[in-house]
């Protein structure tokens, strides 16, 4: 799935507890490429690779929205926008956001046995997981980073990333 002819994924955030308990943080957002899609040159990083540390070093970098970065809810109005004269109305609250949690879960479960193999009493770990949307707005888990960016790139990430900090704590 393509938004604004540019590539993206989403970014959320997992808490995970000595318990195996999984929290997901209720916000995440969009990291967007700088430039618009095209197949012609595979190995483009600008085109194809989202994360920010890729798109920091494009010259266009944020010329589209602040640190290429959008919310949920521009994520939910572009869904709604997309789907309003299709068959199927994609709901991102109803039908992708189940989904990624329970892609997530998934995830947890299968690498349960390597985390917190020492059995210790009150730690948690935070992953930082993208996702993607195909063409049908089908959910995909692409990547599970252990030790996701909390940098603060963008307006939009110095309000999330606090809340994150405060909900994780």
């Amino acid at each position: 799935c393509l938004m604004n002819k540019r590539k993206f994924d989403i970014r959320v955030w997992v808490l995970v507890n000595q318990d195996m308990d999984l929290f997901f943080f209720r916000e995440g957002y969009l990291r967007m490429s700088s430039t618009d899609y095209t197949n012609e040159s595979l190995t483009d990083d600008f085109v194809h690779l989202t994360n920010h540390a890729i798109q920091k070093n494009c010259p266009q970098y944020g010329q589209q929205e602040d640190g290429n970065q959008l919310s949920f809810d521009d994520l939910r109005n572009y869904i709604r926008n997309e789907t309003l004269d299709c068959e199927k109305f994609i709901d991102f609250d109803r039908d992708i956001l189940p989904r990624m949690k329970y892609q997530a879960q998934v995830a947890m479960q299968s690498v349960s046995k390597k985390l917190n193999p020492a059995k210790r009493k009150h730690c948690f770990e935070l992953f930082g997981l993208d996702f993607m949307l195909d063409s049908d707005m089908n959910c995909w888990l692409i990547e599970v980073n252990t030790n996701p960016d909390l940098e603060e790139t963008s307006k939009l990430l110095q309000i999330l990333i606090p809340r994150l900090i405060d909900d994780l704590f």
